[in-house]
């Protein structure tokens, strides 16, 4: 994976945080999502997003 592991660590913490969920929890859904396929490619550029973008891209794409 291309990507940066304390930048996941990051958004994964801001996600559990505002959606009260478990760590666990909140990993889980993130790594089946398709912001994180799209983390993975780095023609999408997303690596170079702050970690509460990413967090919001989560939300938006999950329609929490």
């Amino acid at each position: 994976m291309p990507y940066d592991t304390a930048l996941l660590r990051l958004a994964i913490n801001i996600l559990a945080k505002r959606q009260n969920w478990t760590y666990e929890e909140a990993m889980e859904r993130f790594y089946t999502s398709k912001i994180c396929e799209k983390l993975s490619d780095r023609r999408t550029g997303l690596f170079t997003c702050a970690p509460i973008e990413i967090a919001e891209l989560f939300e938006e794409e999950t329609v929490i």
